[in-house]
């Protein structure tokens, strides 16, 4: 049976202020990823925009016809957001994917994922890699792509409290070990497929990541709605603004509007009060930590306040306890 669990050694009491609201990347509460991309220049670059015990979130520019080394992860699903371009995944198999703006990819441990940027323009890709990343290289079996790189490489130092204790390892390549029709665990997600699914629906929710170090659930409010203010006290939590405009109002007064394309991260004991502001509705894909504790609190800035109980727990099947 697998143990798979994130050990949290940072945790907070709230409602706080932002412990930490860097000027640059990590640790920047509202990026709007155009700044990256005139901060970086010209491809191909990476930059870390996002780092926890669980997540290095980075974002990858590339010009057409360049991509990543083929390869694959023992102990990790990796997933991405597309944020530009069109790209195109190869996994061990022969299963592809291609992906445009909006569009989430995810990849099981253990298959290898070739990705190129296939469209006419610089293409956008966040990455969201377990730290401290390791990477096997294996060559593509569509096209043999096989640079000559060290058998294991990008590892990063892990400079967050914490660990993660992975059992549910495996030796690689393989072919997807999950690829659902529904969710979570589709290899493919996209935004059209999602509304499809939810037609005729003013307010929805749908996980389409879920494993021992995320869930990720995209959730789409019309103008006016949003969350009950809450806070997290063992975990930061992120999102992306997949449409529309939404509000942000943060313990301490600091508030803000995200727009489409824009990345938010919001560090644990920070409460967060989040509400659509334009008139289509809004798409947030949110980001948290499994069982994902939310401890009720008013908002500083509106005084909203809608208890319900006093900590509501998130109740979603990983995708990895299909295979125990």
């Amino acid at each position: 049976m697998t143990t798979n669990e994130v050990n949290i050694a940072d945790s907070v009491d709230g409602p706080i202020p932002p412990r930490i609201d860097n000027d640059d990347w990590p640790g920047r509460i509202h990026t709007r990823i155009q700044d990256v991309v005139d901060a970086m220049g010209p491809a191909p670059w990476s930059r870390s925009l996002i780092w926890d015990e669980r997540n290095n979130g980075t974002l990858i520019a590339n010009d057409p016809g360049t991509g990543n080394i083929p390869h694959w992860h023992k102990d990790f699903d990796e997933w991405w957001i597309v944020m530009r371009g069109t790209l195109r995944w190869h996994y061990t198999g022969g299963r592809e994917v291609t992906a445009n703006e909006g569009d989430v990819v995810w990849v099981p441990r253990g298959s290898v994922h070739h990705i190129q940027n296939v469209g006419d323009g610089l293409s956008l890709r966040f990455a969201v890699s377990q730290p401290p990343a390791e990477h096997y290289a294996s060559p593509c079996e569509a096209c043999d792509y096989a640079p000559e790189v060290d058998p294991v490489f990008g590892i990063a130092d892990v400079v967050a409290p914490g660990s993660l204790n992975i059992t549910d390892t495996v030796e690689g390549p393989i072919p997807p070990r999950i690829d659902n029709a529904d969710w979570p665990g589709v290899l493919h997600t996209t935004l059209d497929a999602l509304r499809a699914k939810h037609e005729g629906e003013d307010e929805w929710h749908e996980s389409i990541v879920s494993d021992e170090r995320n869930i990720a659930t995209l959730v789409n409010s019309p103008e006016g709605r949003g969350n009950n203010p809450h806070y997290h006290a063992d975990f930061d939590e992120w999102w992306y603004v997949a449409a529309g405009q939404i509000r942000w109002e943060l313990s301490g007064g600091k508030t803000f509007i995200a727009s489409k394309g824009d990345l938010v991260w919001c560090p644990r004991g920070t409460t967060h009060h989040i509400t659509t502001v334009s008139s289509e509705p809004s798409m947030r894909l949110a980001i948290a930590m499994p069982p994902g504790g939310h401890w009720n609190a008013s908002c500083d800035v509106c005084g909203a306040f809608e208890p319900g109980e006093d900590v509501t727990w998130m109740d979603v099947p990983k995708t990895n306890d299909q295979l125990l």
